[in-house]
């Protein structure tokens, strides 16, 4: 079973949550990321983050980099409202393993989840 946190401070993200755990897998959600931030920095570990790009109190990509550095083997998909095609393929210097355009349908969801966590047997 691997744990998954998500940092979003929207409502609408149920859905993806309700998957995650129908795969057997424990999902902890945020939606403030110094609060993600501050429990990595007393030593909690998680398998991977779904992190959002726009939060209330600190940009998506700061708190990435933060949590990289503090965990780097640890898997992140970036979350965002929009679609940016400089973001969407992951760089050389991008903090984040994954991109995932929110609303972009449940496929591409489905096929990082795939790729990150695969269904527990």
């Amino acid at each position: 079973m691997a744990f998954v946190v998500f940092v979003e401070d929207e409502a609408n993200i149920g859905g993806y949550i309700r998957e995650i755990e129908r795969r057997g897998h424990m999902v902890q959600r945020y939606y403030a990321g110094y609060d993600l931030l501050q429990e990595v920095t007393d030593g909690l570990e998680y398998d991977v983050a779904f992190i959002d790009r726009s939060l209330p109190d600190i940009e998506g990509d700061t708190l990435i980099s933060l949590l990289k550095r503090q965990l780097p083997d640890k898997q992140i998909v970036c979350m965002s409202g929009y679609l940016q095609n400089d973001l969407f393929e992951k760089s050389a210097q991008a903090p984040y393993d994954h991109y995932l355009v929110k609303g972009s349908g449940h496929d591409r969801f489905l096929a990082i989840l795939d790729k990150l966590l695969p269904k527990e047997t």
